[in-house]
């Protein structure tokens, strides 16, 4: 797992590349601490781009659930962009398609 974090106008554009699970454990505490760091820093939305991501564990979603918490309890946008059909199925199936937002690219202005 590894990612980049970019900035446009409106929002923080996290893109998130290769597997996103429990195997990359130590990963995701960097990975929380560098984006919490980025969130402290400014109050824009946050746009995760997982379109480099090939596989997601119940870890990786676990994330993500978190990051979309922390946006809401900061009345802060949130939103998904470039998810693959795979992780949508995934996320149907497990019953949490319905807590994100959705873009087909990350240039966007999220909702929330």
């Amino acid at each position: 797992m590894r990612f980049i974090s970019n900035e446009n106008e409106k929002n923080i554009v996290i893109e998130i590349a290769g597997d996103f699970n429990i195997q990359s454990f130590n990963y995701f505490k960097d990975f929380k601490r560098s984006i919490l760091e980025i969130l402290q820093k400014n109050k824009k939305g946050l746009i995760i781009d997982i379109s480099k991501v090939k596989y997601i564990d119940s870890a990786g979603i676990g994330v993500l659930l978190m990051l979309h918490n922390r946006a809401y309890a900061e009345n802060r946008d949130f939103c998904l962009s470039n998810v693959p059909d795979t992780i949508i199925r995934i996320f149907k199936i497990i019953k949490v398609y319905r807590i994100f937002e959705y873009h087909a690219d990350s240039d966007v202005i999220c909702r929330g």
